[in-house]
């Protein structure tokens, strides 16, 4: 994917997969974004398989949903961990096979602290976002 127009590559880790979703959490190890984590799943609620289309930031109560988040400096629960938010954010699945899952997401991520330790009032936002464009992904199904 390119963050802000810089390209980045992200080691995957599949940490849950079945027939009708998938929750990615990924590792940057490209010079720009060594200190980002990238989670993002899509899923299908009507337990159908997973097909090719476009599956769409949830929120608007559709029964094909993405979600992902940029998670920087820290993984999920820190206290100084920054999400970028992905909303409203797009990931299009391009061919589904026996044995692979393949497609490309793109989308606006607007800053956030996670953590409730941080804020209890929920997430403060911050004047910053980051756009990711040109994301692919090729994951091979368990």
């Amino acid at each position: 994917m390119d963050i802000n127009g810089m390209f980045s590559t992200y080691t995957v880790n599949l940490t849950d997969t079945s027939q009708n979703g998938f929750n990615i959490s990924s590792w940057g190890d490209s010079a720009c974004c060594t200190n980002y984590n990238l989670a993002w799943g899509v899923n299908k609620f009507d337990n159908a398989p997973l097909t090719t289309g476009i599956y769409p930031s949830s929120g608007f109560g559709l029964e094909n949903q993405s979600e992902w988040t940029i998670y920087a400096f820290a993984n999920w629960g820190y206290t100084s961990n920054v999400g970028f938010l992905a909303y409203p954010d797009t990931v299009n699945i391009t061919n589904v096979t026996d044995s692979t899952i393949t497609g490309t997401f793109w989308g606006t991520c607007d800053a956030q602290i996670m953590s409730d330790s941080v804020s209890k009032f929920g997430p403060v936002y911050y004047d910053s976002t980051i756009i990711v464009t040109k994301g692919k992904f090729y994951l091979r199904k368990w």
